[in-house]
């Protein structure tokens, strides 16, 4: 027998049986006793049986995948305590760092620190304002201001570009100078 028979007879037989399954259901369906075999029953069996198997699933692959989470989470914990150290020991490790340069240089930082307190009161005025001049309300001019250093502001930036450039360039050529004699001695 070839296949397109095969195929002929086994569609044959699916028809005759779920046309006799429903002809023994469709004389029952209308009746109330309890003896019958009722369709609605049959389908809400099936129904309950599909869907207590979906949510049975359910449940297990988002206890599963609740489990995986928890445990990615311990290793991710467990790996930022091993390489990342905590805000404290950064803190320790800080005031370590200065303690040691206090004691190895400890006139640096006690100028550093003179001329920071000095240069505070400057930092905190503006300095722009010193070289405006602004015409009392009785003059002629009043409402005019003179900026003196409206057209130099440039130059003016220019000029501490290049000063911040030599200062930091000689605080490295000091601070190297004290590293390497205190390498040698």
């Amino acid at each position: 027998m070839n296949h397109a028979k095969r195929l002929v007879i086994l569609i044959s037989v699916m028809l005759v049986v779920v046309s006799v399954l429903t002809m023994s259901v469709a004389a029952s369906v209308g009746t109330n006793s309890n003896s019958g075999f009722f369709l609605w029953d049959l389908l809400d069996g099936i129904a309950s049986f599909f869907r207590n198997t979906i949510n049975a699933i359910g449940r297990f692959f988002t206890s599963l995948f609740q489990v995986i989470g928890e445990g990615i989470n311990a290793l991710l914990r467990g790996l930022q305590r091993l390489f990342i150290p905590s805000r404290e020991s950064f803190a320790s490790f800080r005031d370590d760092i200065l303690q040691t340069f206090d004691k190895k240089f400890g006139s640096v930082f006690s100028a550093l620190n003179y001329l920071n307190m000095r240069f505070s009161d400057l930092r905190a005025r503006n300095m722009r304002n010193e070289f405006v001049v602004t015409f009392p309300r009785e003059s002629f001019f009043h409402g005019m201001r003179i900026d003196f250093l409206a057209g130099g502001m440039g130059v003016l930036g220019w000029a501490r570009f290049v000063i911040t450039g030599l200062v930091c360039l000689v605080t490295f050529l000091i601070c190297l100078h004290k590293v390497t004699s205190m390498a040698k001695s």
